[in-house]
């Protein structure tokens, strides 16, 4: 895979498109979207983890018509990690103004919700594309098996350190 100067991109963008997936954030609303919500107080936990898990399962099935529509590249790097960013750091204004806020907390779930829209509609699923699409035939198993093994290595360092931030 890495002999060739030339094919040494290959494997190189597969593994940063699937470890995408997990430098997004989505995995922390995954494994840990009750524990945020209890810790900022905001409305019934489980039934807001429950409102973005409905969502994300609506999203990724919508996907296969946005990437019909719009390729792969578009909606990934486009409006998949834009839309990603915008809403994270808008969670992280709002909660700065006021954290106890009735108001707050239903903004909050808002843009927890878009940001599953965002997640779950365009980088979760278009993150292993590139994985399979870019690397050589020849090397596409291989590529493809290094790239998904770092991404899910970064997915459980992401899933396993998490707690250590958020813990009161």
């Amino acid at each position: 895979m890495f002999s060739n100067p030339i094919g040494q991109r290959q494997p190189t963008l597969a593994v940063c498109a699937v470890t995408v997936q997990a430098a997004s954030g989505s995995m922390y609303m995954i494994a840990y979207g009750t524990y945020f919500f209890a810790m900022a107080n905001i409305g019934n936990p489980f039934e807001n983890t429950c409102i973005l898990a409905a969502v994300g399962v609506a999203e990724i099935i919508a996907n296969n018509f946005a990437i019909s529509r719009f390729g792969w590249r578009r909606t990934f790097l486009m409006s998949g990690l834009a839309v990603c960013g915008i809403t994270k750091v808008l969670i992280v204004i709002v909660y700065d103004k006021d954290p106890i806020s009735i108001g707050t907390g239903k903004a909050i779930v808002a843009l927890s919700v878009l940001y599953k829209i965002s997640s779950d509609g365009a980088i979760a699923p278009s993150a292993w594309v590139p994985g399979g699409e870019l690397p050589s035939q020849r090397l596409r198993s291989y590529t493809f098996g290094l790239a998904s093994t770092i991404g899910l290595f970064f997915a459980w360092l992401t899933m396993f350190t998490t707690p250590y931030f958020y813990q009161p």
